[in-house]
């Protein structure tokens, strides 16, 4: 398996663990999920839930890959001589956030 790929589903089953672990708390509804893409490459896992006993809205978003500002390709090329070109290369910008709101 591709370090990518591996990246990719260590975040998806983060993603996943969050999630099911506010179900159960919440214990009356579940997570839908929406699957987007960004018009300049990139895209991600939207997960929300609304009116719950427990949550009365929750987000989860696993954003991967999405084309940075000029000045953040900037900083990253400045990096790029620190960790190796190789390493650099095979990199994939990835993130889950989490924001919640109780009933």
């Amino acid at each position: 398996m591709e370090f990518r790929d591996k990246v990719k589903t260590a975040f998806q089953e983060a993603q996943a663990r969050i999630c099911g672990a506010l179900e159960m708390e919440d214990g009356k509804r579940k997570f839908g999920s929406e699957h987007w893409e960004h018009q300049t490459g990139g895209g991600g896992i939207t997960r929300i839930i609304v009116h719950g006993d427990v949550l009365e809205k929750g987000r989860a978003a696993l954003v991967r890959h999405v084309h940075a500002r000029p000045r953040a390709r900037g900083d990253a090329r400045e990096r790029v001589h620190h960790v190796g070109r190789d390493q650099a290369a095979r990199a994939a910008p990835a993130a889950v956030g989490v924001v919640v709101r109780g009933a």
